[in-house]
Protein backbone atom coordinates (compact mmCIF):
# COMPACT_ATOMS: atom_id res chain seq x y z
CA UNK A 1 0.00 0.00 0.00
CA UNK A 2 2.74 2.60 1.22
CA UNK A 3 4.53 1.58 -2.56
CA UNK A 4 1.58 2.26 -4.28
CA UNK A 5 1.12 5.66 -2.56
CA UNK A 6 4.68 6.52 -3.40
CA UNK A 7 4.43 5.73 -6.98
CA UNK A 8 0.81 7.56 -7.19
CA UNK A 9 2.49 11.07 -5.26
CA UNK A 10 5.36 10.93 -7.92
CA UNK A 11 3.07 10.77 -11.13
CA UNK A 12 0.86 13.27 -9.51
CA UNK A 13 3.52 15.82 -8.60
CA UNK A 14 4.73 14.88 -12.17
CA UNK A 15 1.97 16.09 -13.47
CA UNK A 16 1.63 19.07 -11.40
CA UNK A 17 5.19 20.23 -12.03
CA UNK A 18 4.40 20.51 -16.07
CA UNK A 19 0.91 22.11 -15.26
CA UNK A 20 2.99 24.79 -13.28
CA UNK A 21 5.36 24.98 -15.57
CA UNK A 22 3.66 25.28 -18.84
CA UNK A 23 1.30 27.87 -17.22
CA UNK A 24 4.66 29.76 -16.34
CA UNK A 25 6.17 29.55 -19.47
CA UNK A 26 3.08 31.11 -21.00
CA UNK A 27 2.87 33.98 -18.45
CA UNK A 28 6.52 34.67 -19.84
CA UNK A 29 5.76 34.19 -22.80
CA UNK A 30 2.91 36.86 -22.85
CA UNK A 31 4.98 39.07 -20.65
CA UNK A 32 6.78 40.28 -23.50
CA UNK A 33 5.15 43.73 -24.24
CA UNK A 34 2.70 43.80 -27.36
CA UNK A 35 4.93 46.58 -28.76
CA UNK A 36 8.22 44.50 -29.49
CA UNK A 37 6.63 42.18 -31.97
CA UNK A 38 4.19 44.28 -33.50
CA UNK A 39 5.22 45.37 -36.55
CA UNK A 40 6.99 41.88 -37.36
CA UNK A 41 3.97 40.03 -36.53
CA UNK A 42 1.92 42.74 -38.97
CA UNK A 43 4.79 42.09 -41.38
CA UNK A 44 4.05 38.37 -41.21
CA UNK A 45 0.57 38.40 -41.81
CA UNK A 46 0.22 40.39 -44.90
CA UNK A 47 2.90 37.64 -46.54
CA UNK A 48 1.16 35.31 -45.36
CA UNK A 49 -2.10 36.82 -46.93
CA UNK A 50 0.26 37.57 -50.15
CA UNK A 51 1.10 34.31 -50.74
CA UNK A 52 -3.28 32.90 -49.78
CA UNK A 53 -4.55 30.98 -47.61
CA UNK A 54 -5.24 27.80 -49.87
CA UNK A 55 -1.60 28.01 -51.01
CA UNK A 56 -0.35 24.57 -52.66
CA UNK A 57 3.40 23.79 -52.98
CA UNK A 58 4.44 21.86 -56.20
CA UNK A 59 6.49 18.99 -54.42
CA UNK A 60 7.47 16.58 -57.53
CA UNK A 61 4.52 15.51 -58.69
CA UNK A 62 2.13 16.29 -55.81
CA UNK A 63 0.41 19.85 -55.14
CA UNK A 64 1.08 19.83 -51.15
CA UNK A 65 -1.66 22.14 -49.49
CA UNK A 66 -0.47 24.41 -46.27
CA UNK A 67 -2.19 25.97 -44.07
CA UNK A 68 -1.60 29.37 -44.09
CA UNK A 69 -4.76 30.20 -42.48
CA UNK A 70 -3.57 28.46 -39.31
CA UNK A 71 -0.22 30.48 -39.18
CA UNK A 72 -1.45 33.49 -39.72
CA UNK A 73 -4.28 32.89 -36.11
CA UNK A 74 -1.20 31.92 -34.62
CA UNK A 75 0.31 35.07 -35.23
CA UNK A 76 -2.76 37.22 -34.56
CA UNK A 77 -2.94 34.97 -31.33
CA UNK A 78 0.76 36.13 -30.22
CA UNK A 79 -0.58 39.29 -29.51
CA UNK A 80 -2.22 40.00 -26.18
CA UNK A 81 -3.93 43.20 -26.61
CA UNK A 82 -5.64 44.68 -23.79
CA UNK A 83 -5.96 41.41 -21.71
CA UNK A 84 -4.25 41.21 -18.49
CA UNK A 85 -1.32 38.95 -18.36
CA UNK A 86 -2.24 35.83 -17.29
CA UNK A 87 -5.59 35.73 -19.08
CA UNK A 88 -3.67 37.17 -22.09
CA UNK A 89 -1.50 33.10 -21.48
CA UNK A 90 -4.42 31.65 -21.31
CA UNK A 91 -5.58 32.44 -24.73
CA UNK A 92 -9.46 33.60 -24.20
CA UNK A 93 -10.15 33.67 -27.90
CA UNK A 94 -9.27 29.86 -28.24
CA UNK A 95 -9.04 28.51 -24.95
CA UNK A 96 -9.32 24.70 -25.39
CA UNK A 97 -5.27 24.66 -26.38
CA UNK A 98 -2.41 25.32 -24.49
CA UNK A 99 -0.59 27.41 -27.51
CA UNK A 100 2.72 26.61 -26.54
CA UNK A 101 4.40 27.33 -29.65
CA UNK A 102 4.01 30.86 -28.50
CA UNK A 103 6.77 30.19 -25.84
CA UNK A 104 9.02 30.82 -29.47
CA UNK A 105 6.72 32.50 -31.83
CA UNK A 106 6.76 35.14 -29.58
CA UNK A 107 10.22 35.97 -28.68
CA UNK A 108 11.11 35.01 -32.42
CA UNK A 109 8.96 37.84 -34.03
CA UNK A 110 10.98 40.72 -31.40
CA UNK A 111 13.84 39.13 -33.67
CA UNK A 112 12.57 38.87 -37.49
CA UNK A 113 9.09 38.51 -39.72
CA UNK A 114 7.64 35.14 -40.92
CA UNK A 115 10.19 35.12 -43.56
CA UNK A 116 12.94 35.03 -41.12
CA UNK A 117 11.03 32.77 -38.80
CA UNK A 118 11.01 30.47 -41.86
CA UNK A 119 14.78 30.38 -42.08
CA UNK A 120 15.89 29.54 -38.94
CA UNK A 121 12.91 26.81 -38.33
CA UNK A 122 14.59 25.17 -41.45
CA UNK A 123 17.95 25.15 -39.97
CA UNK A 124 16.67 24.22 -36.85
CA UNK A 125 14.56 21.12 -38.25
CA UNK A 126 17.76 20.62 -40.77
CA UNK A 127 20.38 20.20 -37.82
CA UNK A 128 18.12 17.92 -35.63
CA UNK A 129 17.44 15.71 -38.97
CA UNK A 130 21.70 15.55 -39.00
CA UNK A 131 21.48 14.37 -35.45
CA UNK A 132 19.29 12.03 -35.45
CA UNK A 133 20.66 10.37 -38.68
CA UNK A 134 24.31 10.32 -37.49
CA UNK A 135 22.45 8.80 -34.32
CA UNK A 136 20.96 6.04 -35.76
CA UNK A 137 24.00 5.02 -37.77
CA UNK A 138 25.77 5.20 -34.41
CA UNK A 139 23.64 3.21 -31.91
CA UNK A 140 21.43 0.98 -34.51
CA UNK A 141 22.37 1.17 -38.57
CA UNK A 142 23.07 3.13 -41.61
CA UNK A 143 19.66 1.47 -43.00
CA UNK A 144 17.76 2.61 -40.48
CA UNK A 145 19.01 6.48 -41.16
CA UNK A 146 18.34 6.08 -44.61
CA UNK A 147 14.86 4.03 -44.16
CA UNK A 148 13.70 7.05 -41.41
CA UNK A 149 14.53 9.53 -44.59
CA UNK A 150 12.21 7.57 -46.53
CA UNK A 151 9.28 7.66 -44.42
CA UNK A 152 9.91 11.58 -44.20
CA UNK A 153 9.83 11.61 -47.78
CA UNK A 154 6.52 9.79 -47.94
CA UNK A 155 4.90 12.75 -45.69
CA UNK A 156 6.26 15.46 -47.95
CA UNK A 157 8.30 16.79 -44.90
CA UNK A 158 10.29 19.17 -47.14
CA UNK A 159 7.26 21.83 -46.61
CA UNK A 160 7.15 21.17 -43.44
CA UNK A 161 9.57 23.96 -42.39
CA UNK A 162 7.49 26.69 -44.22
CA UNK A 163 4.49 26.38 -41.89
CA UNK A 164 4.57 26.88 -38.02
CA UNK A 165 1.40 24.90 -37.74
CA UNK A 166 3.46 21.76 -39.82
CA UNK A 167 6.72 22.19 -38.13
CA UNK A 168 5.84 22.02 -34.10
CA UNK A 169 5.26 17.98 -34.18
CA UNK A 170 8.21 17.62 -35.97
CA UNK A 171 10.16 19.21 -33.75
CA UNK A 172 8.97 17.46 -30.71
CA UNK A 173 9.38 13.99 -32.41
CA UNK A 174 13.32 15.14 -33.73
CA UNK A 175 14.51 15.95 -30.20
CA UNK A 176 12.62 13.42 -28.45
CA UNK A 177 13.47 11.05 -30.31
CA UNK A 178 17.42 12.15 -30.26
CA UNK A 179 17.17 12.21 -26.53
CA UNK A 180 15.90 8.57 -26.44
CA UNK A 181 19.13 7.40 -28.65
CA UNK A 182 21.15 9.51 -26.41
CA UNK A 183 20.00 8.57 -22.98
CA UNK A 184 18.98 4.53 -23.66
CA UNK A 185 22.32 3.15 -22.95
CA UNK A 186 22.29 4.68 -19.33
CA UNK A 187 20.50 2.57 -16.72
CA UNK A 188 18.65 5.71 -15.10
CA UNK A 189 16.96 6.70 -18.06
CA UNK A 190 15.68 3.28 -18.99
CA UNK A 191 14.01 2.90 -15.39
CA UNK A 192 12.39 6.42 -16.25
CA UNK A 193 11.01 5.40 -19.57
CA UNK A 194 7.46 5.90 -18.49
CA UNK A 195 8.17 9.01 -17.54
CA UNK A 196 9.91 10.06 -20.54
CA UNK A 197 6.97 8.87 -22.51
CA UNK A 198 4.46 11.04 -20.12
CA UNK A 199 6.50 13.97 -20.71
CA UNK A 200 6.52 13.53 -24.14
CA UNK A 201 2.98 13.35 -24.36
CA UNK A 202 2.52 16.16 -22.36
CA UNK A 203 4.36 18.50 -24.54
CA UNK A 204 3.16 17.51 -27.69
CA UNK A 205 -0.44 18.53 -26.24
CA UNK A 206 1.26 21.77 -24.73
CA UNK A 207 2.13 22.81 -28.22
CA UNK A 208 0.62 21.24 -31.20
CA UNK A 209 -2.70 21.62 -32.61
CA UNK A 210 -4.11 17.91 -33.05
CA UNK A 211 -2.10 18.20 -36.53
CA UNK A 212 0.18 15.01 -36.40
CA UNK A 213 0.51 14.23 -32.60
CA UNK A 214 0.99 10.46 -32.82
CA UNK A 215 4.22 11.06 -34.65
CA UNK A 216 5.81 12.12 -31.18
CA UNK A 217 4.70 8.84 -29.86
CA UNK A 218 4.89 6.11 -33.07
CA UNK A 219 8.75 6.75 -33.94
CA UNK A 220 9.84 6.94 -30.65
CA UNK A 221 8.18 3.82 -29.99
CA UNK A 222 10.03 2.17 -33.00
CA UNK A 223 13.35 3.44 -32.20
CA UNK A 224 12.48 1.23 -28.75
CA UNK A 225 11.76 -1.45 -30.47
CA UNK A 226 14.67 -1.38 -32.48
CA UNK A 227 16.82 -0.62 -29.44
CA UNK A 228 15.49 -3.86 -27.22
CA UNK A 229 16.65 -5.69 -30.61
CA UNK A 230 19.77 -4.50 -30.92
CA UNK A 231 19.94 -5.22 -26.89
CA UNK A 232 18.67 -8.61 -27.55
CA UNK A 233 15.02 -7.91 -25.89
CA UNK A 234 13.45 -8.80 -28.85
CA UNK A 235 10.47 -11.54 -27.60
CA UNK A 236 7.18 -10.16 -28.62
CA UNK A 237 5.32 -10.22 -25.60
CA UNK A 238 8.61 -8.11 -24.41
CA UNK A 239 7.99 -5.71 -27.80
CA UNK A 240 4.20 -5.77 -26.77
CA UNK A 241 4.55 -4.64 -23.03
CA UNK A 242 7.13 -2.06 -24.13
CA UNK A 243 4.13 -0.69 -26.36
CA UNK A 244 1.27 -0.61 -23.98
CA UNK A 245 3.54 0.52 -20.93
CA UNK A 246 5.18 3.67 -22.79
CA UNK A 247 1.83 4.39 -24.97
CA UNK A 248 -0.10 4.37 -21.93
CA UNK A 249 2.43 6.61 -20.61
CA UNK A 250 1.95 9.18 -23.31
CA UNK A 251 -1.53 9.01 -23.84
CA UNK A 252 -2.37 9.66 -19.97
CA UNK A 253 0.84 12.69 -20.50
CA UNK A 254 -1.63 14.05 -23.08
CA UNK A 255 -4.96 13.83 -21.75
CA UNK A 256 -3.92 14.80 -18.52
CA UNK A 257 -1.98 17.78 -19.78
CA UNK A 258 -4.80 18.98 -22.06
CA UNK A 259 -7.12 18.81 -19.40
CA UNK A 260 -5.02 20.86 -16.84
CA UNK A 261 -5.40 23.77 -19.41
CA UNK A 262 -9.33 23.64 -19.69
CA UNK A 263 -9.37 23.33 -15.90
CA UNK A 264 -6.98 26.52 -15.74
CA UNK A 265 -8.83 28.77 -18.39
CA UNK A 266 -11.85 27.79 -16.69
CA UNK A 267 -10.59 29.41 -13.49
CA UNK A 268 -8.55 32.07 -14.77
CA UNK A 269 -11.22 33.29 -17.48
CA UNK A 270 -14.52 32.55 -15.43
CA UNK A 271 -16.22 30.68 -18.28
CA UNK A 272 -16.75 26.85 -18.79
CA UNK A 273 -13.59 26.21 -21.57
CA UNK A 274 -13.76 22.54 -19.86
CA UNK A 275 -17.41 22.41 -21.34
CA UNK A 276 -16.42 23.64 -24.42
CA UNK A 277 -13.54 21.37 -24.88
CA UNK A 278 -15.00 18.39 -24.07
CA UNK A 279 -18.12 19.56 -27.08
CA UNK A 280 -14.95 19.86 -29.90
CA UNK A 281 -13.45 16.50 -28.36
CA UNK A 282 -16.88 15.18 -29.07
CA UNK A 283 -17.14 16.13 -32.18
CA UNK A 284 -14.03 15.62 -33.51
CA UNK A 285 -14.65 11.68 -32.52
CA UNK A 286 -17.78 11.78 -34.47
CA UNK A 287 -19.98 11.70 -31.14
CA UNK A 288 -21.87 14.46 -32.02
CA UNK A 289 -22.16 16.02 -35.49
CA UNK A 290 -22.37 20.10 -35.25
CA UNK A 291 -19.54 22.30 -34.25
CA UNK A 292 -19.70 26.03 -33.32
CA UNK A 293 -17.27 26.43 -36.11
CA UNK A 294 -19.78 25.04 -38.69
CA UNK A 295 -17.76 22.20 -39.95
CA UNK A 296 -21.25 19.79 -39.67
CA UNK A 297 -21.35 19.19 -43.45
CA UNK A 298 -23.45 15.89 -43.84
CA UNK A 299 -20.49 13.85 -45.86
CA UNK A 300 -18.54 14.31 -42.85
CA UNK A 301 -20.66 11.96 -41.02
CA UNK A 302 -20.73 7.85 -40.52
CA UNK A 303 -18.27 5.35 -41.43
CA UNK A 304 -18.20 5.94 -45.31
CA UNK A 305 -16.54 9.38 -44.85
CA UNK A 306 -13.94 8.01 -42.34
CA UNK A 307 -12.98 5.68 -44.93
CA UNK A 308 -12.57 8.42 -47.69
CA UNK A 309 -11.00 10.38 -44.75
CA UNK A 310 -8.53 7.24 -44.83
CA UNK A 311 -7.93 6.63 -48.21
CA UNK A 312 -7.65 10.50 -48.60
CA UNK A 313 -4.50 10.34 -46.25
CA UNK A 314 -2.72 7.16 -47.87
CA UNK A 315 -3.50 8.70 -51.16
CA UNK A 316 -1.00 11.74 -50.15
CA UNK A 317 1.52 9.36 -49.10
CA UNK A 318 1.53 7.31 -52.44
CA UNK A 319 -0.19 9.18 -55.91
CA UNK A 320 -3.06 6.40 -56.31
CA UNK A 321 -1.85 6.36 -60.03
CA UNK A 322 1.57 4.92 -57.96
CA UNK A 323 -0.58 3.13 -55.50
CA UNK A 324 -0.27 -0.15 -57.00
CA UNK A 325 3.08 -0.42 -58.08
CA UNK A 326 4.32 0.67 -54.76
CA UNK A 327 2.15 -1.66 -53.02
CA UNK A 328 3.86 -4.78 -55.17
CA UNK A 329 7.63 -3.02 -54.97
CA UNK A 330 6.84 -3.25 -51.17
CA UNK A 331 5.00 -6.56 -50.74
CA UNK A 332 7.68 -8.15 -53.37
CA UNK A 333 10.57 -6.53 -51.12
CA UNK A 334 8.95 -7.98 -47.53
CA UNK A 335 8.49 -11.21 -48.90
CA UNK A 336 11.73 -11.89 -50.26
CA UNK A 337 13.87 -10.37 -47.06
CA UNK A 338 11.12 -12.49 -45.28
CA UNK A 339 11.88 -15.82 -46.72
CA UNK A 340 15.67 -15.05 -46.39
CA UNK A 341 15.46 -14.44 -43.27
CA UNK A 342 13.34 -17.10 -42.63
CA UNK A 343 16.00 -19.46 -43.61
CA UNK A 344 18.14 -18.32 -41.30
CA UNK A 345 16.16 -18.93 -38.21
CA UNK A 346 14.51 -15.58 -37.93
CA UNK A 347 10.83 -15.77 -35.76
CA UNK A 348 8.73 -13.94 -37.56
CA UNK A 349 6.41 -13.27 -34.83
CA UNK A 350 9.27 -11.06 -33.79
CA UNK A 351 7.61 -8.25 -36.14
CA UNK A 352 4.52 -7.93 -34.84
CA UNK A 353 4.88 -5.39 -32.16
CA UNK A 354 6.31 -3.69 -35.34
CA UNK A 355 2.77 -4.24 -36.92
CA UNK A 356 1.00 -3.16 -33.87
CA UNK A 357 3.16 0.54 -33.73
CA UNK A 358 2.14 0.88 -38.01
CA UNK A 359 -1.64 0.50 -36.96
CA UNK A 360 -1.68 3.13 -34.56
CA UNK A 361 -1.90 6.38 -36.83
CA UNK A 362 -4.77 4.24 -38.63
CA UNK A 363 -6.51 3.64 -35.32
CA UNK A 364 -6.47 7.33 -34.19
CA UNK A 365 -7.34 9.21 -37.49
CA UNK A 366 -10.38 6.71 -37.50
CA UNK A 367 -11.36 7.76 -34.13
CA UNK A 368 -10.88 10.82 -34.55
CA UNK A 369 -13.00 11.10 -37.67
CA UNK A 370 -14.16 14.54 -38.08
CA UNK A 371 -10.62 15.60 -37.20
CA UNK A 372 -9.42 13.79 -40.27
CA UNK A 373 -12.05 14.63 -42.55
CA UNK A 374 -11.55 18.46 -42.16
CA UNK A 375 -7.98 18.34 -42.22
CA UNK A 376 -7.16 15.35 -43.93
CA UNK A 377 -4.07 17.48 -45.87
CA UNK A 378 -2.38 17.76 -42.81
CA UNK A 379 -3.75 14.70 -40.54
CA UNK A 380 -2.35 12.10 -42.95
CA UNK A 381 1.23 12.90 -41.84
CA UNK A 382 0.26 10.42 -38.69
CA UNK A 383 1.28 7.95 -41.00
CA UNK A 384 4.83 8.27 -41.31
CA UNK A 385 4.73 6.41 -37.78
CA UNK A 386 3.36 3.00 -40.43
CA UNK A 387 5.73 3.57 -42.93
CA UNK A 388 8.57 3.83 -40.31
CA UNK A 389 7.18 0.88 -38.57
CA UNK A 390 7.22 -1.06 -41.52
CA UNK A 391 9.97 -0.13 -43.41
CA UNK A 392 11.96 -0.84 -39.61
CA UNK A 393 10.51 -4.19 -39.58
CA UNK A 394 12.02 -4.72 -42.96
CA UNK A 395 15.41 -3.46 -41.68
CA UNK A 396 15.39 -6.11 -38.84
CA UNK A 397 14.70 -9.02 -41.85
CA UNK A 398 17.61 -7.92 -43.94
CA UNK A 399 20.08 -6.66 -40.91
CA UNK A 400 18.99 -10.62 -39.34
CA UNK A 401 19.97 -12.33 -42.47
CA UNK A 402 23.31 -10.35 -43.14
CA UNK A 403 23.63 -11.32 -39.49
CA UNK A 404 23.50 -14.77 -40.08
CA UNK A 405 25.38 -14.71 -43.77
CA UNK A 406 28.69 -13.34 -41.49
CA UNK A 407 28.34 -15.51 -39.21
Amino acid sequence: MTHIFRLSSRWLLLFLSLAILFTGLMVAAYAIPDRWIAQNTANSIEMLESEGFNRYMHVGASDVRMDHFTDRWMLELALRGEEPLLRGAMVPSYTRYWHGYQVYLRPALVLGDYARLRQWNAVAQITLLCILAALLAKRLHTVFAALFGISLASVCWVVVPFSFQFSSVFLIMLVSTILLLSLYDKPWFRKRLPQFFFVVGAITVFIDFLTAPILTLGIPLVILLLLRRRDGQETTVGGFKAIFWQGLAWGSGYASLWAAKWVAASAVLRTNAVGEAVQQVLFRAGVESTSPENYDLPEMNGLGARAIALFRSVDLIVDKRALPVAVVCILAAGVYLLIRARKAGFVVSQLLPFCAVAAIPFIWLAVLGNQTVIHYYFTYRNLQVSVFALLAAMGCLWGFAKEKRNA
